[in-house]
């Protein structure tokens, strides 16, 4: 059954910008492996699945600093509260892709009580101009790219994040403008599919945030 969706439209007076904000309980499902340093400290990469309702999962790469490392054992039940982080990486062929990642702001060991969640509040601009189509199905979808601002001590640099929409939400915003204000709530989702390249054909996985709730804020 499809899920109810709401849609608001709100006074710019009223926006809340940048807000960036994940909440997970899932399982580890593979080892850590260290990705950087920051501050001195090594930050691990670390990916967790999280169930969906329909039973598939989503495995979401998490950002994780060596003091909590202990507790991304494999297997390991863990609740992460964190932000969404999107950074440019080029491939061998030379060729930039957006990778998103979670970066782990407080963790702890799962309730045995809790079922798996994955939650998120973004609010930011609208970057790109909205790209809707429809599934063979006839389904309606928009594609928005929305750039929410990092926290200061992150450096305040923009984080550029892929929406996707469907229904009633697809249909209000395949035209709202660049720049527009954009409140949502949804779940950051994996999907993986297949490209080709010179060389053949490759599998992939993309990330993007499956929208469930909006606001648009306008001027």
């Amino acid at each position: 059954m499809k899920q109810k969706q709401m849609i608001q439209n709100k006074k710019m007076t009223d926006f809340a910008c940048d807000v960036n904000e994940i909440h997970l309980v899932g399982t580890v499902c593979g080892e850590a492996k260290e990705e950087y340093i920051c501050s001195g400290k090594i930050i691990y990469k670390v990916p967790v699945e999280i169930k969906r309702f329909s039973g598939e999962a989503d495995v979401l790469q998490v950002e994780v600093v060596e003091d909590d490392i202990l507790l991304f054992a494999q297997n390991a039940r863990v609740e992460i509260f964190g932000n969404i982080k999107s950074f440019d990486k080029k491939d061998s062929m030379g060729k930039t892709h957006l990778v998103i990642t979670v970066v782990v702001k407080q963790c702890k060991p799962a309730d045995a009580s809790l079922d798996d969640q994955n939650t998120c509040v973004l609010a930011g601009h609208v970057c790109s101009y909205p790209k809707n189509r429809r599934t063979p199905r006839g389904v309606e979808i928009t594609d928005i790219l929305l750039a929410c601002t990092c926290a200061v001590e992150n450096g305040g640099r923009a984080n550029y994040i892929p929406l996707i929409t469907w229904f009633h939400v697809a249909s209000v915003l395949k035209d709202v403008r660049v720049g527009t204000g954009l409140e949502i709530h949804g779940r950051l989702q994996s999907r993986t599919y297949t490209k080709r390249t010179e060389t053949g054909t490759e599998t992939r996985v993309a990330y993007e945030v499956s929208v469930s709730d909006a606001c648009i804020y306008d001027a």
